[in-house]
């Protein structure tokens, strides 16, 4: 994964709708135990892979778009 594996969990991944990309991503493991245990019928998915999709909806496969996500107090944004 993209910051190493020295933080363990459940790698997951999600198809995103409407084209041949995957969204990777890592879910600490008593977080995911948790989901599992008290959402059975549950459906949940990665915020990003949601945020995907909507994009494609709202602007198709555009090659000259760019988003940016704003964090307040995002510490690991250092120059």
């Amino acid at each position: 994964m993209m910051h190493g594996d020295l933080n363990r969990g459940v790698i997951l991944s999600e198809k995103i709708a409407g084209c041949s990309q995957y969204n990777v991503f890592r879910v600490p493991s008593d977080i995911h135990s948790l989901f599992q245990q008290h959402f059975t019928r549950g459906k949940y998915w990665h915020y990003y892979s949601l945020w995907m999709e909507c994009r494609l909806k709202q602007n198709g496969q555009r090659e000259n778009s760019l988003s940016v996500i704003f964090y307040p107090g995002a510490s690991w944004w250092r120059w």
